[in-house]
C-alpha cells in the first residue's frame, strides 16, 4: 500500500515537472514622475508573461472593502492586457474573483512620464555600464528630436529575455520606456534600469532581483470560473448609445 502511494506521488511529481516551463522571475521598482513608486514582479517563460503589481494605490479607497487589489496580476492579451484580481468581490455577479480587459494605449500606460512614443531618437552606445542586481550591463543613451531622452542599462548575460516584448505588452508605466525607445535596443537582452525624461518629467524603472524559475502553465492563465470583462468594448457601446 505504501509503495502504491509513493509511486503515485512520484508520478504526479514527474507530470508536474514535465508541464513546468522554465523561465525567470524579475523583481522591479517603478518610480514615476508623480505619485507613489510601484513594486512589480515579472514572471516569464518563453513567450508567456505575467506581471504582478502592487495596485492598491491605484484602487478607490486604497483597495479596501470590496476593491481588494491584493494578488492582482496582468497577462498580455492580443495587444491588450487582462488584469486579474482574484481577491476582489465581483461587482457584476457576486463571488470572489474579477478580471477586466484593458487597452494600455487608452488607459494612459504607453507614455506616462516616459520618452514620447512617436519621437525619433538618436542612439549613443555608452559602452559597459555598472553591475545591476548582480548582472553586467551595457549602457545606451537616447536623445529625441524634441527633447525626450532615455538612458538604458541592458543586461548582457541573461539569455531568453526580450525587453522589447515586455515594453510592448505592458507599456511605459511598468517597463519604464515606450515601445519606440525599446525598439532601438539590441534584439537580445533585458533592460535592468531605465531613466526616461519627457517634458521635464522623469520616470525610473530598476530591476532589483533576477532568479531562474519554473512555472506551471496555470501561472499564465486566467483562473477557472473568472470571465474577463472587456471594459473598452463596454465604453465603446456606451458612447455609441449616448449618441443616439
Amino acid at each position: 500500500m505504501r509503495f502504491k502511494v509513493f509511486a503515485g506521488a512520484m508520478m504526479m511529481a514527474a507530470a508536474s515537472a514535465l508541464s513546468a516551463q522554465s523561465g525567470y522571475t524579475i523583481v522591479m521598482k517603478m518610480t514615476p514622475a508623480t505619485g507613489n513608486p510601484v513594486n512589480a514582479t515579472l514572471k516569464t517563460a518563453g513567450d508567456k508573461m505575467r506581471l504582478e503589481a502592487d495596485l492598491a494605490g491605484m484602487m478607490p479607497g486604497g483597495g479596501r472593502g470590496g476593491m481588494d487589489a491584493s494578488g492582482a496580476y496582468m497577462l498580455p492579451n492580443a495587444g491588450k492586457l487582462t488584469m486579474v484580481m482574484p481577491n476582489m468581490v465581483n461587482p457584476m455577479g457576486g463571488g470572489t474573483g474579477f478580471a477586466i480587459i484593458i487597452d494600455p494605449a487608452t488607459m494612459g500606460m504607453t507614455g506616462r512620464g516616459a520618452a514620447a512614443p512617436a519621437e525619433d531618437f538618436t542612439v549613443q552606445d555608452m559602452g559597459a555600464g555598472e553591475s545591476i542586481a548582480g548582472h553586467p550591463t551595457h549602457r545606451y543613451k537616447m536623445t529625441g528630436a524634441s527633447g525626450g531622452a532615455a538612458e538604458v542599462w541592458v543586461a548582457t548575460d541573461i539569455p531568453g529575455l526580450n525587453y522589447k516584448t515586455f515594453a510592448s505588452a505592458f507599456g511605459a508605466q511598468f517597463s519604464g520606456a515606450s515601445a519606440n525607445v525599446a525598439s532601438k535596443l539590441p534584439a537580445n537582452g533585458f533592460a535592468l534600469k531605465v531613466v526616461s525624461t519627457n517634458n521635464g518629467a522623469t520616470t525610473t524603472m530598476e530591476v532589483t532581483q533576477v532568479d531562474k524559475s519554473n512555472f506551471e502553465p496555470s501561472v499564465f492563465e486566467v483562473p477557472a470560473g473568472i470571465t474577463p470583462m472587456d471594459i473598452g468594448g463596454m465604453m465603446g457601446r456606451g458612447r455609441r448609445g449616448g449618441g443616439n
